[in-house]
């Protein structure tokens, strides 16, 4: 039952359409803690009509939980969540509700939890058989004899082809209505009709406009639009110098990437700029992971001695082989092959650890 405004001569109207509606008499009334409900007139209506009026517990918005959830599963499911404002709109809500009331009542099984135990972390829940909620209201035994032949005959004239049709046109006629695509001339209502041989007294059935079976056109989704992706973000500096630098490599594998002259690529005469030299050194270094990865024999552990150092070539202190390095602001950076320089590394790392530990117990530091 859509309300136009939240005023409470607006629920007190539509509480009088609800009851006219209901097949059975009220006899009680939960809400929530609105101020369209709690006020001296919906109880003094209450307490004329000799109906039990309860509301939920303040800031406790899970008091309504058998409620709250059809929010989700019809009125969102069916109606959307586009803003609708004006007399149109709300006319065109409460058609739609017409429909909607019928297909669920009556064609729209559901099931009931009878049973919930928790063991442990594990909770084991019970439903009862699917019924739909004319099903169950005269399963409950609690019509009179004149209001159940009227929804027995209701239920069989219904076509739930039929119903779904209309709903999906009238579906369309409320979009129309919605703030973010309102139209620029008002629309007409587009009423919903029971179908022939449906008994009389169970809803109203005026006139239906004629609209074409039109599909809502969806909106469009925004998606960042993005080329092929090739890997560089910027041109290649070398570009048609590659073989020349291969070749290069080929011959002299063991030069730093930084010491191209005298064999520097023809179109660079001064060398490439520092920015630049990671990029053939990338190039290089493919090459020499490749002779790394190959098998070699074990090496001892290396020995705390001198090494003698011989150009860019040196000799291992530790294992006596030999290696090539790069000169650094003072000189060789090590007198060591890179598997000894790796070893010493990790030992003086385990000599860091102990040191650590031992402050951290608050004893004594060993000696190194």
């Amino acid at each position: 039952m859509p309300l136009l405004r939240h005023g409470y001569d607006d629920v007190l109207r539509a509480l009088d359409q609800v009851r006219g509606l209901l097949p059975f008499p009220l006899r009680g009334l939960d809400t929530d803690n609105g101020r369209e409900f709690l006020n001296y007139p919906l109880l003094e209506y209450c307490a004329h009509a000799e109906i039990t009026f309860t509301r939920g517990r303040a800031y406790r918005k899970n008091d309504q939980c058998f409620v709250e959830q059809k929010n989700g599963s019809i009125v969102r499911q069916i109606v959307g969540y586009d803003r609708f404002e004006g007399d149109l709109a709300y006319h065109q809500l409460a058609e739609l509700y017409r429909a909607l009331r019928l297909y669920v009542n009556v064609f729209q099984p559901s099931l009931k939890l009878v049973l919930k135990r928790r063991d442990g972390s594990h909770v084991y829940r019970r439903y009862d058989t699917a019924r739909t909620p004319l099903q169950r209201l005269l399963a409950a035994d609690v019509l009179d004899e004149g209001a159940r032949t009227r929804l027995v005959a209701l239920a069989e004239a219904l076509d739930p082809v039929h119903v779904l049709r209309h709903l999906q046109r009238l579906q369309e006629a409320l979009w129309r209505h919605a703030v973010a695509t309102a139209p620029a001339t008002p629309e007409p209502t587009v009423r919903f009709a029971l179908p022939t041989g449906a008994p009389s007294g169970t809803a109203e059935a005026p006139a239906v406009a004629t609209l074409p079976q039109t599909h809502r056109r969806p909106r469009p989704i925004r998606r960042r639009v993005r080329g092929p992706q090739t890997g560089r973000a910027h041109p290649d500096p070398f570009a048609g110098e590659w073989d020349t630098i291969d070749a290069w490599l080929a011959v002299q594998p063991e030069r730093p990437a930084p010491a191209l002259h005298p064999d520097r690529p023809p179109s660079a005469p001064d060398g490439p700029p520092d920015g630049l030299r990671m990029t053939i050194a990338a190039r290089a270094g493919d090459d020499r992971r490749a002779e790394d990865d190959r098998p070699s024999e074990p090496r001892p552990r290396p020995v705390d001695r001198g090494g003698v150092v011989d150009g860019c070539s040196i000799i291992c202190a530790a294992c006596g082989a030999r290696d090539t390095v790069s000169r650094g602001a003072r000189g060789p950076v090590t007198a060591y092959c890179a598997v000894c320089r790796r070893e010493r590394k990790r030992d003086q790392a385990r000599q860091r650890m102990v040191v650590m530990r031992a402050r951290q117990r608050g004893g004594e530091q060993p000696c190194g």
